[in-house]
């Protein structure tokens, strides 16, 4: 589902799905793959920048949209 991030652990048995299994999770994605360890860097870094600064308080899914 858009909830599994493909690390380097994840990765190898996520590929071991069938074909059809794997694209019914991209296709239930509304951002249409699968998150990888730096959709979830980016979102660090983010918060832990200068740039929210003023971000209060708040539960930041990244899950592609689900």
């Amino acid at each position: 589902s858009g909830k599994t991030t493909l690390t380097e652990r994840i990765r190898p048995r996520w590929e071991q799905r069938p074909p059809e299994s794997r694209q019914k999770d991209i296709d239930a994605t509304p951002l249409r793959r699968m998150g990888v360890a730096a959709d979830q860097a980016h979102v660090i870094a983010f918060l832990a920048s200068s740039h929210a600064d003023f971000v209060t308080g708040l539960t930041i899914d990244v899950t592609g949209g689900l």
